[in-house]
């Protein structure tokens, strides 16, 4: 995917550049600069990017003769992959994100069995926000699964190593099993992250 995404900047830039007008260089510098905003920005902060398409849009329907036609289908077809791909991970991160308030909402009413329900959907669909994994570890020990409930939070940690209430709740989880040692240790990270917890 990244691959095809550098392709179809290149292209695009190579075809506005063989225009050699000032509009072709204030196009070439726009899909830069968005590009650069795409790279470092999250994909539902990203409305801009419709102008990137435009632009494209514009590069190929600009240059479509007859000697390059088949550079032109090549540019058309990077561009419905890169779309096709992109439409398919916005949709599971918008239904991700329908699990987690869910699950959000159920924690806040101590329903422990409908917050891992929600959280195991979350998960299956990837992990786009780690505090979901914190969700479903504070769900698994409410009910008991204290062994589930130590390896979810240890995967938190793996992915959001300064989750301080990850080591927190890790290390209540851990004292309750009488491992002292563990439970010592992640409870000084937590308070070596938040100091205020102190107070």
């Amino acid at each position: 995917g990244l691959l095809v995404w550098l392709w179809i900047i290149i292209a695009t830039l190579r075809r506005l550049w063989e225009r050699d007008n000032a509009e072709s260089l204030f196009l070439a510098a726009s899909v830069v600069a968005i590009a650069i905003a795409a790279f470092f920005g999250f994909p539902r902060e990203q409305p801009y990017m419709l102008f990137f398409w435009i632009i494209v849009g514009i590069s190929a329907r600009s240059t479509a003769t007859h000697h390059n036609r088949r550079y032109t289908l090549c540019l058309v077809l990077g561009v419905t992959l890169t779309a096709l791909l992109t439409t398919g991970i916005t949709w599971r991160r918008a239904q991700f994100d329908s699990h987690y308030m869910k699950a959000l909402n159920a924690a806040s009413q101590e329903n422990w069995t409908e917050t891992l329900k929600q959280t195991e959907r979350g998960v299956a669909l990837g992990i786009f926000n780690p505090d979901v994994l914190y969700l479903r570890g504070l769900a698994l020990r409410e009910l008991g699964h204290t062994d589930q409930a130590e390896r979810s939070l240890m995967e938190l940690l793996q992915h959001y190593p300064n989750a301080w209430y990850g080591h927190w709740i890790l290390g209540e989880l851990l004292t309750e099993r009488q491992e002292t040692v563990r439970a010592t240790h992640h409870r000084e990270m937590a308070l070596r992250i938040c100091p205020s917890l102190r107070r």
